[in-house]
């Protein structure tokens, strides 16, 4: 009777590990969109969009390799600070998001967390000087290119946003990037 017993709690022990491991070691996080295969981003975005200082002057999606490559993908366009040349002399801004479930591809060791983890060691090698940032994500870092263009790398359990700008200040797509993640986060 009593080797019975030992059987049974042995078995759900196994059973218990068999299920808690696999989901501990490939689960990423929580966000509301990680399992998503293709969404709209720039109508999610929309509030940070129209809140961004300067106010873009034309907002579109991906093309094809975009929308390929991408979960979500959205470009904004300003006006020419000189007032005189065309709108792809002014500033821009992009933003791709890349959800754990289009990141994986089927492998579930591909975790969005751990992707981040060796993007900041490797932009750190490399002589980018990421700068860790505060705000509703797991983790995100700015990079300044080159004086004119910040780059913010996001992950958020399960999200990947990269936002890339040019001639835009630093504050402004910080703000825009904290905007953005909460947007992101809400379900609709």
């Amino acid at each position: 009777m009593r080797a019975n017993s030992s059987v049974g709690f042995l078995l759900w022990g196994f059973l218990v590990f068999a299920i808690a491991i696999p989901i501990w070691m490939f689960w990423s996080g929580n966000h509301p969109l990680a399992s998503a295969d293709r969404f709209e981003l720039c109508p999610k975005i929309r509030g940070p969009i129209e809140a961004l200082v300067p106010h873009p002057d034309a907002v579109t999606g991906p093309n094809a390799d975009e929308a390929r490559t991408s979960t979500g993908f959205c470009r904004l366009q300003f006006a020419s600070p000189a007032g005189g040349g065309s709108r792809s002399d002014g500033p821009k801004l992009s933003v791709s998001v890349m959800s754990q479930r289009t990141f994986a591809k089927g492998d579930l060791r591909a975790r969005t967390d751990r992707f981040m983890e060796v993007n900041i060691k490797e932009m750190t090698v490399s002589g980018n000087a990421p700068e860790i940032i505060k705000g509703p994500w797991r983790s995100a870092v700015v990079v300044n290119r080159g004086g004119k263009g910040v780059d913010v790398h996001i992950e958020d359990e399960g999200l990947l946003m990269f936002i890339v700008s040019s001639d835009i200040p630093r504050e402004n797509v910080v703000q825009f990037a904290a905007a953005a993640a909460k947007a992101l986060r809400k379900r609709a």
